[in-house]
């Protein structure tokens, strides 16, 4: 931490304490007499100004219950409000209850003893109220609307009773009060129309206050800078545009901006894709740019246009990338967290257009993509470690490859599963073993410093990348392993008749031992040395060259043989370890063909052959 850093953090404690003196009966006393919640801008408004955004509003009965009921999930856990106040404090993992006492005395960092803050954040984000608001909005059933606004009223009332400022775990992070400010603005304005909407307004416009005041004086800035610091400045052009009569708007609307500005140069790269090397995180950071654009055009001077050009490359990366949030790439962290809803994109809000089949490469941001046909798309990994100085959401996934076929996961990233918890499925899950790329003596290509800090990141290269007579080739290096003096490249051979080789070639001085994992998302077979598997593109059989194969399915204690498909979930997957022992040079190779073909010795003599030839270009 440089010295300027220190002196930042240290100022900004000094300004929280003196924040934190002044009790919530003197913010309201305050606002009244500013006649903020009764007569200012946003109250008095007579058209709502977020109904024109790109939403999904069409919910089936059962979902309208479950919402006007207070139920729904905390990333999977079952969640419900019933007026009780401890429900915004209990931890969903551990059934444990948060501590009520000022923030910065709340040990919320992985490994504390009461559950993953993570989780305890999510419904207390209150953007599930966007959801009723909506209802609210456009459902053709007065009494249903009438009664979501009230759940809406009713639960931002609970909320912050139950959360005076700034007591409590939700003060904790400046991101999640951005959050939190934003989805009860949308709300609010979403239910303009019901007879909730003036009771709501006065713990709004608390809420916007106190909330902007801890944001701007807490920013995540210097080694902290990152999506947060995206989602904080989102939050103060909200609170600025907004409520222009509170004091602070004019400094909070420019402090924003100005945040974005310098954020979305830095964090959207040339390319469009991410600094953090996080697909999750980095569509949650290009959906709050193209909000902050939204809002800027409808009610500011208009967006700068650094701003929305740094959204329209983001947008169109991930669409090249992805039809919709559910068929992203598991690539770095994701936490499944959004801008405002899942209701609502700014990034995938018109179908996806034609695809060209064949090879995109995305050169700053360091990836290769290949689709082929019958939905073939292939992800090859040759990027850095994630955002310096300390790489929090990336993964040391240098060289992998993912696979899906027609949607469906054959060779998939093992996922996330949770920051908090257990440690040492933390430790495995953004480590070299949980993705499909190669450990030497097991240690992974860069070094774990804390749950959300690597050491010693590598710098990876693209060498070759080419169309040659319906083949598709590609060779990458990195340097992970330069510690141990081993220096590992990785070709790639993609056929446009469904199949698909992968060769990795280590050198260097001693014995070691290399292992290539492969992570299998679909059930296999086993049968005569080979791995057999039903996909979208006809049965397909797996060759492993080079070692010994040994495959692994879940075990309650292990980590290979498991996958995250989300946030805090595990599902049983087989992971094939392909292992060598000895002195280098080591080479390992798959071959994943039709199983008519068998992956027959001449086969794969053939594209081990073609392979050479690329390994001789870079001198190995």
């Amino acid at each position: 931490m440089s010295l300027r850093e220190m002196l930042y953090r240290a100022r900004y404690q000094v300004l929280i304490y003196g924040l934190s003196a002044v009790p919530v009966s003197a913010i309201d006393r305050f606002l009244n007499r500013a006649g903020v919640a009764e007569h200012g801008r946003f109250a008095m408004r007579k058209q709502a100004v977020f109904d024109a955004l790109p939403w999904d509003a069409s919910f089936d009965q059962a979902t309208i219950d479950c919402l006007l009921e207070g139920a729904g999930s905390a990333l999977g856990f079952p969640w419900r409000w019933r007026g009780d106040p401890t429900v915004w404090h209990r931890a969903p993992d551990t059934g444990e209850i948060w501590s009520q006492r000022m923030f910065w005395r709340i040990d919320y960092r992985p490994g504390n003893a009461v559950g993953d803050a993570r989780l305890v954040w999510e419904p207390s984000r209150l953007q599930h109220l966007v959801k009723l608001a909506l209802i609210a909005l456009q459902n053709p059933d007065q009494k249903v609307r009438t009664r979501a606004g009230d759940v809406v009223e009713a639960q931002v009332r609970s909320w912050c009773a139950a959360n005076p400022f700034p007591i409590g775990i939700h003060y904790a992070s400046s991101m999640e009060c951005a959050l939190r400010l934003i989805a009860v603005c949308v709300s609010a304005d979403l239910i303009r129309a019901t007879p909730a909407f003036p009771r709501l307004v006065a713990y709004l416009a608390r809420l916007v206050f106190s909330h902007a005041q801890l944001i701007e004086r807490r920013l995540s800035l210097h080694s902290s800078a990152g999506n947060h610091t995206v989602a904080e400045g989102v939050g103060l052009v909200f609170a600025g545009l907004l409520f222009p009569e509170l004091p602070g708007s004019a400094r909070w609307l420019s402090r924003g901006k100005a945040l974005l500005e310098q954020e979305a140069q830095r964090q959207v790269l040339p390319d469009g894709g991410g600094l953090e090397q996080a697909f999750w995180y980095h569509l949650f950071v290009v959906e709050l740019i193209g909000l902050a654009c939204w809002l800027l055009a409808h009610e500011g001077s208009g967006a700068p246009e650094v701003l929305d050009t740094a959204f329209q490359r983001g947008r169109g990366f991930l669409r090249s990338m992805a039809d919709g949030p559910g068929d992203l790439a598991s690539i770095g962290d994701s936490d499944n967290g959004r801008a405002l809803s899942d209701r609502f994109s700014v990034v995938f809000d018109k179908p996806p257009t034609m695809r060209k089949e064949g090879l995109l490469t995305f050169e700053t941001s360091g990836y290769s993509l290949v689709r082929r046909p019958k939905g073939w798309r292939l992800l090859f990994d040759h990027g850095p470690l994630g955002m310096a100085p300390n790489f929090g959401h990336g993964h040391a996934d240098a060289l992998s490859v993912t696979l899906d076929i027609a949607g469906q996961p054959i060779f998939c990233d093992a996922g996330t599963y949770m920051y908090g918890g257990d440690q040492d499925r933390r430790k495995y899950f953004r480590g070299t073993t949980a993705h499909n790329t190669v450990t030497v003596d097991s240690q992974d290509q860069a070094e774990q410093s804390s749950a959300f800090a690597w050491q010693n990141p590598y710098q990876a290269q693209l060498l070759y990348s080419g169309e040659e007579e319906n083949v598709c080739l590609l060779l990458a290096q990195h340097n992970g392993y330069r510690r141990l003096g081993i220096h590992h490249l990785r070709a790639i051979y993609v056929s446009e008749d469904g199949l698909l080789s992968v060769w990795d070639r280590l050198t260097g001085l001693g014995r070691h031992r290399i292992t290539a994992h492969w992570h299998v998302a679909v059930p296999i077979d086993e049968a005569g040395g080979n791995f057999h598997l039903e996909t979208a593109d006809g049965p397909k059989t797996i060759s492993l060259v080079g070692g010994t194969v040994v495959p692994h399915a879940g075990t309650e204690n292990g980590s290979l043989g498991w996958r995250s498909p989300s946030y805090a979930k595990l599902a049983r997957i087989t992971t094939l370890a392909v292992g060598f022992e000895g002195h280098l040079p080591a080479t390992l190779g798959l071959v994943l063909a039709p199983s008519a073909d068998a992956a027959s010795h001449d086969l794969i003599a053939d594209i081990r052959a073609r392979i050479e030839t690329l390994f001789k270009m870079a001198g190995k």
